[in-house]
């Protein structure tokens, strides 16, 4: 196995063909055109010397590109234990999904969920395991979620469904916090993103090389730097100012 892994690393840093492709989310919130807090972290970090290339895709298209498709050697980033055969690094980020409403409207959360009936938006390509366990809801989908808070303000939609966060950096960037509530004090689900790698001996190395950079940055400042130059709330990053990067191979996720 030594020698395996020896070969992997003499691999990987030895040539320019071997830069490691990191396949991204292209959204507000994320690492839109080529900027942003993922985007900015990924810039920070190299594997063997060499830094990572970027490939930033719309959402449903980054999706199909790493898990259906095969391309692309890193997928950043996608919800801890959510997809199946892959290895994740947690970016110590821990977000939530929760609900958008109109300004005024109650905020419903995992205790208090909206009214049967009631028309409920999610944006396309992403997973939440709420949606398929509530059946007595209508769902519509959203492109983005700029264009899902547009949907949710003038009333085509009763409720926005998506991860706080990103709700959050898109109503500041379109200044547009007097028409929106939302409060992570009332969540559905408490998730935490993480770095995609293939369930194999190379995806797993550089996982660990990656982690390893991360701690780097933590321990330098750089990494609580760029989360708040992109003005992430505290809440989001406090585990990566703690060190908290954790490795889960495929075989740690519960079925």
């Amino acid at each position: 196995m030594g020698r395996v892994l020896f070969l992997i690393m003499l691999t990987l840093g030895g040539s320019a063909k071997a830069a490691v492709e990191v396949i991204v989310l292209d959204m507000p919130g994320f690492a839109a055109n080529n900027k942003g807090w993922m985007a900015d972290l990924l810039h920070s970090i190299s594997v063997f010397g060499q830094p990572l290339r970027l490939n930033l895709q719309p959402v449903v298209r980054a999706t199909s590109s790493f898990y259906q498709a095969g391309k692309g050697d890193v997928y950043a980033a996608d919800v801890l234990c959510l997809q199946p055969h892959v290895h994740y690094l947690t970016v110590g980020l821990r977000d939530y999904e929760g609900f958008v409403v109109r300004k005024g409207k109650p905020i419903p959360d995992r205790l208090a969920l909206p009214p049967k009936g009631s028309t409920i938006l999610v944006v396309r390509g992403f997973d939440h395991d709420f949606v398929p366990k509530h059946l007595e809801y209508h769902w519509k989908e959203a492109s983005s979620i700029p264009q899902a808070l547009t949907m949710l303000r003038v009333g085509r939609v009763d409720y926005l469904y998506t991860y706080l966060e990103l709700a959050e950096d898109a109503i500041s960037q379109q200044h547009l916090a007097s028409e929106f509530d939302y409060s992570i004090k009332h969540t559905v689900a408490d998730i935490v993103p993480a770095l995609v790698f293939r369930s194999t001996p190379r995806g797993l190395l550089l996982a660990q090389q990656m982690r390893k950079q991360l701690l780097k940055l933590t321990a330098t400042g750089i990494y609580a730097k760029i989360m708040a130059s992109n003005g992430l709330p505290s809440w989001h990053f406090r585990d990566g100012v703690s060190g908290i990067f954790k490795i889960v191979k495929e075989s740690d996720c519960k079925p």
